[in-house]
């Protein structure tokens, strides 16, 4: 398990990229983001910085990759097994009102339970860091 767990942050460490031909390296400070539209969560808000001290797993998912919508049950097992060392983040270029509409018509798909789910339609942050 812990294999597979150390290749999971690889690749999804591996797998974000910055703007201008900068790279995010497992390691790396991210800057403080502040995501408004958070689902699965106890505030309104959620900064990266709520999370000091745990490794980051950050998810991006959209509403066609059902490799990543089949992948929710497995995060949020990890979430709630690791929760004291791991922060798993879903993150979705959709708004969160059509997020909440995309799980209600397809109700059989698997929905994060435990996991943050963010929306980064109205943050031109992300789309300039990553």
């Amino acid at each position: 398990m812990h294999l597979r767990l150390f290749y999971l942050l690889v690749v999804a460490s591996m797998s974000v990229h910055c703007a201008k031909s900068q790279s995010v390296y497992p390691g790396d400070k991210w800057p403080d983001l502040e995501f408004k539209e958070v689902m699965n969560y106890d505030r309104p808000t959620l900064r990266l910085s709520d999370f000091k001290g745990k490794a980051l797993l950050v998810s991006l998912w959209a509403h066609f990759c059902l490799p990543c919508i089949e992948a929710f049950p497995l995060l949020d097992s990890m979430q709630e097994r690791f929760k004291d060392r791991l922060q798993v983040i879903l993150i979705n270029p959709e708004t969160a009102d059509s997020t909440r509409k995309f799980f209600k018509r397809k109700n059989k798909f698997p929905r994060p339970k435990i996991v943050p789910m963010v929306s980064h339609y109205s943050q031109k942050i992300l789309s300039h860091t990553f």
